[in-house]
């Protein structure tokens, strides 16, 4: 971990004195905070900026982040990891959700923590987007398996395939995942992400709480998010791309240990799909909704620690 350490902070003091970068306008002399308020000036929210900025804490060892999960349009794998997530009620339907008070999901959300955090954007633009470079900057081995997920990271950055109505980016600065929010969704926005304890295997949880999260609508009537999945890397990368047709739900989920002490709390984020038109009917929702099919029912699932939900305020 010390190696993966050292080469950041040389690289970053090498592409801060790089005489080939341009000038920065005067947007770029602002703090990645200060563009934050610049740009969002009715969302605040303290929580989730230091949830996107600052020291980045244990991203090697958070190898269980994976977007295949929410490749539901074009899965390029069935990696086991994938099915089990599935078979730990992951996905389910909205019509149950409404109805989920007192039902346990067995669920595994990871570490509340883990993932890397966003550089400023000038130093991240000054990285090439590109596996061979970013492996050399870290010192890591081609063969390791964060190489390998790092690949697939910037494989699926480069060929998202959207479908119909769906537009994704990967950014890879703060002030570039509030540049594609408020470019899908105007400035007028709030965010939503799940909340709570470290949950490193999977728990039974009991749903105490659900509640739907207002949300305003595109200029067609139609709801919109934008939804930003953090990917692994070495420094913060997310996917970010505006669906329609989606809503959210906050749901209190709570585990019962022996003895009713020290129990786990998590304010999870569940957005719900009503247009799976478009999805591949091979994706693992379907396999997990054995009696689902595109275009059917619409179907939900919870966004794992790091994930976060953008819509417009109504």
């Amino acid at each position: 971990m010390e190696l993966y350490s050292l080469s950041f902070l040389t690289m970053l003091s090498l592409i801060i004195a790089a005489p080939a970068l341009p000038a920065p306008a005067a947007e770029d002399n602002m703090s990645p905070l200060d563009y934050w308020k610049s740009k969002l000036p009715y969302n605040t929210t303290a929580a989730l900026s230091d949830l996107l900025y600052g020291p980045t804490s244990d991203w090697l060892d958070n190898i269980t982040i994976r977007y295949a999960q929410y490749s539901k349009y074009n899965p390029k794998s069935g990696h086991p990891h994938d099915i089990k997530t599935a078979a730990t009620a992951f996905f389910f339907l909205e019509d149950d959700l409404r109805h989920a008070v007192g039902r346990t999901f067995r669920l595994k959300f990871g570490k509340s923590t883990a993932g890397a955090k966003f550089l400023p954007r000038r130093i991240a633009d000054g990285i090439p987007f590109s596996a061979p470079h970013v492996l050399n900057l870290f010192n890591m081995d081609p063969r390791s398996d964060p190489a390998r997920e790092i690949n697939t990271t910037i494989n699926d950055c480069r060929d998202p395939r959207p479908v119909k109505g769906e537009k994704i980016q990967c950014v890879t600065s703060l002030e570039g995942m509030i540049d594609f929010t408020t470019s899908q969704l105007g400035k007028h926005v709030t965010a939503v992400w799940t909340n709570g304890t470290s949950i490193g295997s999977v728990k039974e949880f009991k749903v105490s709480g659900v509640k739907s999260v207002l949300s305003g609508s595109s200029g067609g009537g139609r709801k919109i998010l934008v939804v930003c999945h953090r990917r692994y890397f070495p420094y913060g990368v997310f996917q970010c791309h505006r669906i329609l047709d989606t809503v959210a739900y906050e749901v209190t989920l709570e585990d019962e240990p022996a003895g009713g002490v020290n129990g786990t709390r998590v304010d999870a984020v569940a957005t719900c799909h009503r247009d799976t038109s478009g999805w591949n009917p091979s994706y693992v929702a379907f396999q997990s909704l054995r009696n689902e099919k595109p275009g059917g029912n619409p179907i939900c699932h919870f966004l794992r620690f790091g994930d976060i939900a953008w819509m417009p305020t109504v």
